[in-house]
């Protein structure tokens, strides 16, 4: 028999917790796992999230369905205060509904964190042993945010067991937020003015924030100071510099939350706190420019006999995506390098070669990864092999302007990657609006046909309940007057239903309705005179929708 999950977001515009649910449903869908997940902010009409927390946490109190309960609970306490989420919410939730905690440990609860002493202790590490680094600065995260100290332990960790005394002074006050990073940057360049040579940070948008920070004031990185950061958000392998951080598998925390909710439903034993190993990842940010394209050192050791040419097209040629043939790349990258070699070195001939192959580039492939790599090996090998080579400095001067072309075009793709989120987001926006303002039932039903597969859902069934109801009042009739909804192409519109079934407050009972479909599919409720929560549920694949009459609940 197939059991049923609630999963509690602090909310959906978060790399990691998606990540995490990534992982939840992957779990799900292998072991007949139904999801109900609730979202714990809304959007205002001032575009700021508020807290949706009680109606969340008042549904999964009266829920007579839900088998156990995953908590996002480092990132809602982040919201609602550490102390806040067990005393008011957690702490009520009946005993017969077991939970997981993720990131963050909570009494009587079997907790799923990240290794964060160990991947800040790993960046640490790595600053001081690989860079020579020995005033660090550490900017870290919320007061008594547990992560948040975890990783500040392991920053002492590290200059302990590196022999360097630990300096109150160089810790910075941080959130996990751009304007917390704005303030620790003003913090340490304009008021404690002490020197330093790199920072470490709590989390990749501190990171970034601060390497912005510095852009600004021409402080250059790598060149003056290192930075790493923590979590390899999406945009800390694309920054530029690329910053240097330690992963979190959150895709493997969600998997292991639902695994050890699983265990507990079945009774069998579980850790009270179970640590899923982070990994430090070196990029640019820290000084680490050159990836290993040759292999074993070995083999880049014996490069040395080879001249500038063939050592480039060797390294760079086999990391072409797959789209761009060997022999379009092998004539782009010797059309370059026979520009770097050539005497005397034009600088404004070479610029115009990258850009047109740039552009060229661009209509065959939206991956320019492998083209600040080729521009970091031929900084390497201009050095390596600087007698053969003209004018070395104008090279390397040259190489720096060519990465903002590549910046540039980068830049450019990103904005159309963004400008579409930002057309799924007022497509949101839409059907929102649609729900809380359309009350002509015929007109509601086709305006939802028409807006939700713009934001990916492509089933949907809408119960309006036959009176106004208390999510509070758990003896209410909750009798479905009203059915509506698609299932592709096939539409639905039931009034004054025969079959009058029964659907309590937290939406569970989705499975009593065989409504068994590929994908996510969104079951929202709404009363006549009052807005309900949402649910989004994702259900394991069995059959298509019928089009036929359903079965009558029980």
């Amino acid at each position: 028999m197939a059991v049923t999950f609630g999963v509690l977001f602090s909310n959906a515009d978060n790399f990691a917790q998606m990540e995490m649910w990534r992982g939840i449903n992957e779990f799900a869908k292998q072991h007949d796992i139904h999801l109900i997940a609730y979202m714990g902010t809304y959007q205002s009409s001032h575009l700021d999230l508020a807290s949706h927390m009680d109606t969340c946490f008042d549904s999964i109190y009266t829920s007579k369905y839900l088998d156990g309960v995953i908590l996002f609970s480092g990132f809602i306490s982040h919201l609602i205060g550490g102390d806040e989420i067990y005393n008011s919410y957690v702490s009520r939730i009946p005993a017969h509904i077991p939970c997981v905690s993720l990131s963050q440990i909570i009494p009587n609860i079997p907790s799923i964190l990240a290794d964060n002493v160990g991947g800040i202790y790993s960046a640490v590490d790595h600053l001081i042993k690989n860079h020579g680094k020995r005033q660090i600065a550490f900017v870290r995260g919320p007061d008594g945010h547990q992560e948040a100290e975890d990783r500040l332990i392991g920053y002492k960790k590290a200059l302990a067991d590196n022999k360097i005394p630990f300096d109150a002074n160089y810790v910075l006050p941080g959130d996990f937020s751009h304007e917390g990073a704005r303030r620790a940057t003003v913090e340490l360049l304009d008021n404690r003015k002490i020197p330093f040579d790199a920072v470490a940070t709590s989390d990749d948008i501190s990171a970034i924030q601060i390497l912005t920070d510095f852009k600004r004031r021409g402080i250059q990185v790598p060149t003056d100071i290192a930075i790493t950061g923590f979590d390899d958000d999406r945009d800390a392998a694309t920054f530029i510099p690329s910053v240097s951080t330690s992963k979190q598998d959150f895709y493997g925390m969600g998997i292991e939350s639902a695994n050890t909710l699983l265990k507990k439903i079945k009774g069998e034993k579980v850790d009270d706190v179970q640590y899923v190993r982070s990994v430090f990842i070196a990029r640019q940010s820290c000084g680490c420019f050159k990836r290993d394209f040759g292999g074993s050192e070995a083999e880049n050791e014996n490069a040395e006999a080879n001249s500038f040419i063939p050592s480039v097209l060797k390294k760079v040629i086999p990391h072409f995506p797959a789209e761009i043939s060997t022999k379009r790349a092998q004539n782009w990258v010797t059309q370059l390098v026979r520009k770097v070699i050539e005497k005397p070195f034009r600088k404004v001939e070479f610029l115009n070669l990258l850009d047109e192959i740039l552009v060229g580039y661009s209509h065959r492939s939206k991956e320019y990864d492998v083209w600040h790599e080729l521009l970091n090996i031929f900084m390497v090998s201009t050095q390596r092999y600087k007698d053969e080579i003209y004018d070395p400095h104008l090279v390397l001067e040259t190489l720096l302007h060519a990465v903002t072309l590549v910046n540039d075009i980068s830049g450019n793709e990103d904005k159309v990657r963004e400008n579409l989120a930002s057309d799924s987001r007022l497509a949101l926006r839409r059907v929102t609006s649609a729900l809380v303002l359309m009350f002509d039932i015929d007109a509601l039903a086709d305006e939802l046909f028409r807006l939700l597969p713009e934001v990916q859902i492509n089933m949907a069934l809408i119960g309006l309940y036959s009176n106004p109801i208390r999510s509070s009042d758990t003896e209410a009739n909750r009798t479905i007057d009203t059915l509506i909804g698609f299932d592709g192409d096939a539409r639905f519109n039931m009034k004054h239903n025969s079959w009058n079934p029964i659907m309590f407050s937290d939406f569970s009972t989705i499975d009593k309705f065989d409504l068994t479909v590929n994908g996510v599919c969104c079951f929202l409720s709404r009363s006549f005179l009052r807005m309900k929560s949402w649910v989004l549920s994702s259900c394991p694949t069995t059959r298509k929708l019928p089009y036929t009459p359903m079965k009558r609940c029980a």
